[in-house]
């Protein structure tokens, strides 16, 4: 995951690390940029392999078979 190298990188970093308000907000932009992809795959309702994500139907399916195993 990119988001979690950078974020990652960014604690390694003496410069950063010697300055909250630097790294916080390195961390703070990165995780932006994150929050824009998840919201453009939730919109679509993808994952990024461009499969559909859990339907309500599937969830009713996999109760049901939860249930009757019971």
């Amino acid at each position: 995951n990119k988001t979690l190298t950078t974020i990652q990188k960014l604690c390694d970093d003496d410069v950063l690390a010697s300055n909250p308000e630097l790294w916080s907000g390195q961390a703070r932009k990165e995780l932006m940029e994150y929050e824009e992809h998840l919201y453009e795959f939730y919109k679509r309702g993808l994952t990024d392999r461009g499969q559909k994500v859990w339907t309500f139907w599937n969830a009713v399916f996999y109760c049901g078979t939860i249930y009757t195993t019971i």
